[in-house]
């Protein structure tokens, strides 16, 4: 029996019910993209109806559990520092992942402005309006709200259920965020002092340390280094490509005197999010 599914508004396949099973496992398809099988007649349905084809929800899975316990992960995902092997070619693209993006964060736009708005308030507030040590304060308070944005986004591209409050609950790394914040900052300072081309290469390189703490909170910081180079083996080009797509987006938003930067962070913030999502789908796939 055939199956078809929906990507944005484009009908896929036809494919069969082990590819789409195999494709839900993945995370290729998402439980509210559209499904289509000929028992279905003229309707459409959302994939998360079809028996057997997602985990069913439990009770427990409905009740958000505490961010230190929602943010682990099985440990056959832990990082590796070594090469997983030669990319197969199906790393999704950059109009792929932002459409993702864009997914993730229907019903979820709320969240993403109002994480955007406190992280805003708070940084500014800090360093201007605490005399003397404002700078200071802020720069020591970037590191773990810096986790706090990888941990919501994260939550928000797994649709994980994300929350405002999530933007401190990098705090609880406090130290491993501050010492990857510290080492991510000196490194890319080093790099910068030979020519601009090789600082701009190290801070691509150490792009995904927030992402790899989020998932892994008592990874060191020297540790979280390692594995963010050795996941962007080989996409380097392609984050510069994403980051530049979605540049277009900022430049506009200040045509709105900044507000739509509310609106614009987080799309950007999810994309990345996504692309870190890849990376390991396909670090995994590696045999890593």
């Amino acid at each position: 029996m055939n199956w078809y599914y929906s990507e944005g508004t484009q009908q896929k396949g036809p494919i069969n019910r082990e590819t789409l099973e195999t494709m839900a496992r993945n995370g290729t398809l998402r439980p509210h993209q559209l499904v289509w099988t000929e028992e279905f007649g003229s309707e459409w349905k959302k994939a998360e109806s079809v028996p057997g084809l997602f985990p069913p929800k439990t009770p427990s899975a409905e009740v958000s559990p505490p961010v230190e316990q929602a943010i682990q992960v099985p440990a056959d995902e832990m990082p590796v520092y070594r090469a997983a092997g030669l990319d197969d070619g199906s790393f999704a693209e950059n109009s792929e992942l932002t459409r993702r993006a864009r997914s993730d964060l229907q019903g979820n736009w709320g969240v993403g402005v109002g994480v955007t708005l406190l992280h805003i308030v708070i940084t500014q507030a800090v360093s201007n309006l605490v005399p003397v040590i404002g700078p200071f304060l802020s720069f020591f308070l970037s590191a773990p709200l810096s986790l706090g944005l990888a941990i919501v986004f994260l939550h928000m591209a797994r649709e994980n259920g994300p929350e405002v409050g999530q933007l401190f609950a990098g705090f609880a790394s406090f130290w491993n965020a501050l010492g990857v914040y510290l080492l991510t900052f000196i490194f890319v300072v080093l790099w910068s002092l030979l020519l601009i081309i090789p600082g701009i290469i190290a801070s691509i390189s150490y792009s995904q340390v927030y992402y790899l703490l989020a998932d892994h909170p008592n990874l060191e910081p020297i540790d979280a280094i390692r594995s963010s180079k050795v996941l962007m083996q080989g996409h380097k080009w392609q984050y510069f490509c994403l980051g530049f797509r979605l540049l277009g987006w900022v430049l506009l938003s200040l045509l709105t005197l900044g507000i739509g930067l509310l609106w614009v962070m987080p799309y950007m913030q999810t994309a990345y999010a996504e692309f870190y999502l890849e990376l390991r789908k396909h670090q995994k796939q590696a045999g890593a």
